[in-house]
């Protein structure tokens, strides 16, 4: 693993690092935001991931050319409205429960930069799946796909990123076939 990194250019390398700090700075953004801002942009996503469904199924199923189109459709369904309706009454921001008998109380507190990796096998599922909690927990992601699954992928950031608008998300201006890149810059968001 040294030896690989090792291996990596100083334009490669200063383009990662480029990455990563704009994530940086979306999840410092990122950490001023409420409860119902980030609820009202969760809900904005999933909408749009579950109107997606079937054409994100269809580009995934045609580019990795694996799995069942009909499959890949439910999934991206079960990414977005299951996972929604499970965590859409859940606090993540604040104090989120209290034990006064012990006088603790539990504060959501996001972790800052998601690093994620894309498999072949269910990508635009996997990106759905990880926008919504990334949005939800108020950090910033930076997905990195299979390279068979690298344009399926960076539909559903785009997708994403347009639906909901919460800036913790910015898409590489130049996306590279094996990088995608889910950041934020800016404090402005959607209503």
């Amino acid at each position: 693993m040294t030896e690989k990194i090792a291996n990596l250019s100083e334009e490669r390398i200063a383009y990662l690092e480029g990455l990563v700090g704009q994530a940086r700075a979306a999840a410092a953004v990122f950490t001023q935001y409420t409860q119902a801002d980030v609820d009202r942009i969760v809900k904005a996503m999933v909408i749009a991931g579950m109107e997606q469904a079937q054409h994100l199924a269809r580009l995934a199923f045609e580019e990795t050319k694996i799995g069942v189109l009909e499959d890949k459709a439910i999934k991206n369904m079960v990414a977005t409205e299951f996972v929604y309706n499970y965590i859409k009454d859940k606090p993540t921001v604040g104090t989120i429960r209290e034990f006064p008998e012990r006088g603790i109380s539990e504060v959501a507190e996001p972790i800052g930069v998601i690093f994620s990796l894309t498999p072949v096998t269910n990508p635009t599922a996997t990106v759905l799946f990880k926008c919504i909690i990334a949005i939800k927990t108020r950090n910033a992601a930076v997905f990195s796909p299979h390279p068979k699954a690298w344009r399926c992928c960076y539909e559903a950031v785009k997708i994403m990123y347009e639906t909901g608008r919460p800036r913790a998300f910015s898409l590489a201006s130049k996306p590279r076939r094996w990088q995608i890149t889910l950041t934020s810059c800016t404090t402005k968001m959607s209503a």
